[in-house]
This record gives structure tokens, sequence and C-alpha cells, in this order.
């Protein structure tokens, strides 16, 4: 298991690990990068070696078919070599189910991960651990240089320097952030700065340094901030320049490009401001602008210390005293409880094959009114319950009744 920081070469290493195990003749354990065996791997071909991503193949179902693949082992007798990048994003069933393959030692399983402490133990007391660490400032300038002459890019080692400290000597970003420099016209000492923002970072140093003597505009160069590079880059930075300017306090170094020399103020609480500061999910402004008034007791600002560097007073507002007669507490009445009537309508009558209804009737009075006529047979054994209503209270309207008793009558004329 390959384990460190991003972009410092930990799949690359494993690519040339496993070159390394199939190549037909190694030359004190390195490849010899020649053979048809390392040729493969350099062009991605071979079919000893496989390689995946665990972030979006770490279920259990999965790891458990590439398993079953490598059961078959490979054609020409060499060790199948299988590469799990991402393994941190592995599931606990899936790194159960590595657990005895890896053991066994029927195949070669190589895993990088940028957080090693999430490998369960069970696999990490069964592998052979290396951990990747960044190189050195001096080492990321000397690779860059180097780069820069063969690609005849022009270059400051001012500002090799710069992108090293930016990316806290990431190998991968800074030949990243070396190309881009290159498309802008060389890597400068003007087009790094331009490239990584240092004019904003230390208008927001200047910003931050002026809340005290200058609030309205300190907060003036908050909102073009906020226009030019975004709320998320303003919050972001600002606990970036706080937690710098708090190291070089206690003496330790400086984690932020521009210099950081403001808390020396006193008004503010910056530890207080950062903490509300990152407890913002999605930020607005005048989420920002608040959390920076917050921190502020009292929110106003004494005018007559405005102008005065390292004075930021605070006058808490003055709140009339106002002297109420005591009103006698008057208990309290619940209103009383009132019960819905529907109102009834005009008395109508409705005549239905010779017998005349009324719209106030009830079921239970009807019965005598329904008589046999005609050459319809009606019976009246038929139990009111069947009719599923309750109108013991509600007047039936109409065309409801008229309904039910044609549908009665069919039914007992069938």
């Amino acid at each position: 298991m390959f384990g460190g920081p991003k972009g410092c070469g930990k799949t690359s290493l494993a690519r040339i690990t496993a070159m390394a195990i199939v190549c037909d003749g190694p030359e004190n354990g390195e490849p010899c990068g020649t053979c048809v065996s390392c040729e493969s791997v350099i062009h991605d071909s071979s079919l000893n070696i496989d390689e995946f991503d665990a972030a979006t193949q770490g279920t259990v179902d999965r790891i458990r078919a590439i398993l079953d693949d490598l059961e078959y082992g490979s054609v020409d007798g060499k060790p199948k070599v299988v590469i799990l990048d991402e393994a941190q994003r592995l599931s606990k069933a899936a790194q159960d189910a590595l657990l005895k393959s890896i053991e066994d030692r029927r195949f070669v399983v190589i895993l990088c991960t940028t957080e090693p402490h999430k490998i369960g133990e069970a696999i990490r007391s069964r592998l052979e651990e290396y951990p990747v660490s960044p190189p050195q400032e001096n080492e990321i300038v000397s690779r860059l240089e180097s780069i820069c002459k063969a690609e005849k890019i022009d270059y400051e080692l001012d500002a090799l320097s710069i992108v090293a400290r930016y990316h806290k000597c990431c190998p991968r970003i800074c030949v990243s952030s070396l190309d881009t420099l290159r498309t802008l016209g060389g890597a400068t000492v003007l087009f790094t700065k331009e490239l990584f923002r240092y004019t904003s970072m230390e208008a927001l140093v200047n910003a931050l340094r002026r809340i005290d003597s200058e609030p309205s505009a300190a907060f003036d160069d908050f909102d073009r901030l906020f226009s030019s590079e975004g709320v998320s880059w303003v919050r972001d930075n600002m606990i970036a320049a706080i937690a710098s300017s708090l190291r070089t306090s206690v003496g330790a170094k400086a984690t932020y490009p521009v210099a950081t020399s403001f808390l020396s103020n006193s008004g503010i609480r910056w530890g207080d401001l950062a903490r509300a500061l990152g407890s913002l999910d999605r930020p607005t402004s005048h989420d920002v602008e608040a959390a920076i008034v917050s921190t502020i007791s009292g929110g106003q600002v004494s005018q007559t210390n405005i102008g005065t560097p390292s004075s930021f007073s605070v006058t808490p507002p003055v709140q009339p005293v106002i002297h109420k007669s005591p009103q006698p507490q008057q208990p309290y009445i619940h209103p009383p409880k009132t019960e819905t009537v529907l109102p009834r309508t005009s008395k109508r009558t409705l005549e239905i094959d010779g017998v005349i209804y009324t719209n106030d009737e009830r079921l239970t009075s009807l019965d005598h009114k329904i008589e046999p006529g005609g050459h319809i047979p009606i019976s009246t054994s038929l139990p009111m319950a069947d009719v599923n209503l309750d109108k013991t209270k509600v007047p039936i309207p109409e065309k409801e009744f008229s309904r039910l008793f044609v549908q009665r009558t069919k039914r007992d004329r069938d």
C-alpha cells in the first residue's frame, strides 16, 4: 500500500512496481523498460495488470467480480497484479472480500490511498505499507527548472518558488500550473502572481487590516472582492489569512502567500470570526458581512475613534428606560365550542311514481310511503343499512335521494 498526499506519485509508483513484477529481465529489482512485458505495461495493454478506481468500483459486488476473474491466472504464467486506486473509498464489505485473497497471496494487490487510516486494521496487518511524502521545495524548484529548460519555457527562479510554495510542493499540481504559465507567456513573477490572484489576496489582507480603523472602506473592498472573485473565494481566503496570522503571532511559519499583519488590531476577535466563517455552508455576501459584524460586540463603532489605527472601540447602544405601570393580568377564557350546523334549505317536494317526498324527510320514516304499485314488485324488506348513508342529522339532497331510490327499486325488480 502506497499512502500519502495527493499528487505525490502513488499511482505512478504502483505502476512501476507492477511493471517490475511482470518484467522479463529486471535489473536489481528495477524494470528494464524494453522487454515485451514492459512495453505492454507502458502502452496500457498488459494482460497481467489490471487497474481499478475504487471511487467508482468500490462496491462489494464489483470487488468479488474482480477477484473471480483473477482466479483463472495468466496465460504466460506470470503473477497477476491488481491496482486499486483511491482505496479509501472501498466499502467495509469490499475490504472484507479482499481480506482472504490478500492473505493467500494468490495474486498481488497494490492499494493507493490518500487516507491510509480508512483501510481496516485487518487488511493493513497483511500489507506492506510505504508512505509517500511530497518533495522539498528546493527539489520541486529544481525539477520545474529542468522542465522549463527541456520545454524551452521562459522562467524565473522566484516564480518557480512561488509555484512550489503556493501548491505546498505537490508535484502534479506544480507541473500543471507550469503548463498554464507557459500559455500565459512564461513562468515569470508577474504572470505567476496574476495566475494565483496575488492582487486580490493583498486587497483582502488590506481590508482585514483596515476593519478596525476604516470599517466603511474595508467593507467597500469586500464588495469589490465579492464581485471579482466570488463569495466562497473570499470566505476561504479570509479563514486562511487569519490562520496564517495566528501562526505567525506565535512564531510559526506563515502559510498564506501574502504577508499578514492585521492581528495586532485588537478590536475584532479573529478566532471567533474564522470559526463563524467556517460554519457557513453556502455563504452569500450578506452571510460573510454578518459574520464580520457579529464578532464586534454591540455592532456600533465610536465615531471619535474612526481614523485611529488599532483603536476599534465599541459603544453599546443605549436603550431608553420606559416605566410602565403594572397591568392586572386577565385570565384567559376559552371561547365556547360551537357545533357546525348545515343550513336547512326551503322545503321542497319530489314526486316519484305517484308518491310525494320532501327534502327534509329521514330514511327511517320513508318505508311506509314505499308501497307496491303497478307492475313493479317492490320489496320493503331490504335493510336500510345497505344504503351506506347516515342521514339522521342532515337532509338528503333531491338528486342523491332519487338515485338511491331508483337503485333500490331496480335491485328489487331484479
